[in-house]
């Protein structure tokens, strides 16, 4: 039998996620790197604490209030701000679900997916960057001959 704690363990789980943005799939990563586990329920109750203090680093408010810290790596704050730059010229209108989005298909394009750029690797974030930058660059072109 599941005592109330732990519960109430497995619940915060899901809600950190919720509150990250970060769907099924990713907290299933997630999950599974940090733990070795795909399932919450399968977790010690220190597994459980690891997964929180995770979501803390991400930038997950305990209250469970709205908002984003910088992300740690460099490369996934660059993919922000150039998606950043690219909703002030116009180009994109969706904040961070639509950046997670975007990911998933310029990464596994044949996948319907969400990505976050806070979870993904070196690699994976220098293709987004390089591909921000080109569309970036032609949206400066057509916007400087309109």
């Amino acid at each position: 039998m599941m005592t109330s704690d732990r519960k109430a363990l497995i619940a915060a789980v899901h809600a950190g996620a919720k509150d990250l943005a970060i769907d099924e799939d990713a907290r299933r990563d997630l999950m599974e790197r940090i733990t070795g586990h795909r399932s919450a329920a399968k977790c010690t109750d220190s597994q459980l604490g690891a997964i929180l203090d995770e979501y803390r680093k991400l930038g997950r408010r305990p209250t469970g209030r709205q908002g984003f810290k910088p992300a740690a790596n460099p490369l996934a704050r660059k993919v922000h701000a150039l998606w950043d730059e690219l909703k002030k010229r116009g180009a994109v209108t969706g904040g961070r679900p639509a950046l997670r989005k975007w990911c998933g298909r310029q990464l596994s394009p044949d996948e319907n997916v969400l990505l976050d750029p806070d979870l993904l690797r070196n690699d994976q974030l220098n293709r987004l960057i390089e591909a921000l930058k080109g569309w970036g660059e032609r949206v400066e072109k057509e916007q400087g001959n309109g």
